[in-house]
């Protein structure tokens, strides 16, 4: 998550919109699951998969604060409000999915390989 705040704070003054898009997607990626459409099993990843033992919540609602408060950083309110509608804990108890296509999912996880 903090990558990919920075990231956007980073490229926000060459590319205000590209740097809005890419931190909706990367926060929906984080928060959510998704379903790798090029693997050959059609494998799903994200908050639900890569948790599915998980049995208290405390740990998801500790990450949703963060989010809340990065997102009260932010000056754009049309950001602040597409960003309120996303949680860990949602994404979890909802198996809440979001898809991408392969050039979103690369642009997404630029973040981490380069932040």
């Amino acid at each position: 998550m903090n990558a990919a705040f920075a990231d956007y704070w980073r490229e926000k003054p060459v590319n205000p919109r590209g740097a809005f898009r890419k931190l909706v997607g990367r926060i929906k990626f984080l928060t959510g699951n998704t379903r790798l459409s090029n693997s050959k099993s059609r494998a799903v990843t994200g908050i639900y998969y890569n948790n599915s033992i998980a049995t208290d919540l405390s740990s998801f609602e500790i990450l949703d604060k963060r989010l809340k408060t990065r997102i009260a950083e932010l000056k754009r309110t049309s950001l602040q409000k597409q960003l309120k509608k996303l949680k860990f804990t949602t994404g979890f108890q909802q198996r809440r999915y979001h898809n991408f296509s392969t050039k979103e999912l690369q642009m997404i996880v630029r973040a981490w390989k380069h932040g």
